[in-house]
């Protein structure tokens, strides 16, 4: 009986972990050169990417950290000499938001500081390319990805329902 218990266990663990991959975290990665600053990522509340193009490290904040559909994100990002680490205020781009190869949000800045804002819609879902175009009138881009995830509320009930049903029919079995 002790082995069809730990199956059973074994089998709900996986499809726990199966439906919280589909169903998980958002994430932001640098597609240049994937470097994240580890210093930077106590704050568990915002994702960080970095990347480094035009002799400048571009480094993405997003905020907040599980992108979700109708929810608004805040895209903000520093610009720093790649060589001396010194911060640059003035920095030319233009932010881009890309899905399946179509631009759904473009907005263009001067300044490193300026914060950008977006509410991803349903038809969001799943991972989109985040560009920084034209980098100081360089023409180079930095480029990121991101994933907007289902909304939170009906992944947690899924796994909350997944993960007390399995507790509750494993503990039965104990009993038999």
């Amino acid at each position: 009986m002790v082995r069809i218990n730990l199956t059973i266990m074994n089998t709900v663990g996986m499809m726990v972990l199966l439906l919280s991959s589909f169903l998980g975290m958002g994430y932001a990665e640098g597609m240049e050169d994937g470097a994240h600053d580890k210093d930077r990522m106590h704050d568990t509340s915002k994702l960080h990417a970095a990347s480094t193009v035009a002799g400048l490290h571009v480094e993405l904040i997003v905020e907040p950290a599980v992108i979700e559909p109708n929810m608004p994100v805040r895209f903000s990002h520093e610009f720093m000499d790649s060589v001396t680490g010194e911060l640059r205020d003035i920095v030319p781009h233009t932010f881009v938001i890309m899905k399946d190869g179509s631009i759904i949000f473009e907005e263009y800045a001067e300044h490193a500081g300026y914060v950008h804002e977006f509410i991803f819609k349903e038809e969001h879902k799943g991972p989109l390319t985040i560009l920084i175009r034209d980098v100081n009138n360089t023409g180079e881009d930095a480029g990121f990805t991101i994933n907007v995830v289902p909304e939170f509320p009906a992944a947690m009930i899924v796994m909350i329902t997944a993960t007390a049903s399995a507790l509750l029919f494993g503990r039965r079995l104990m009993r038999v």
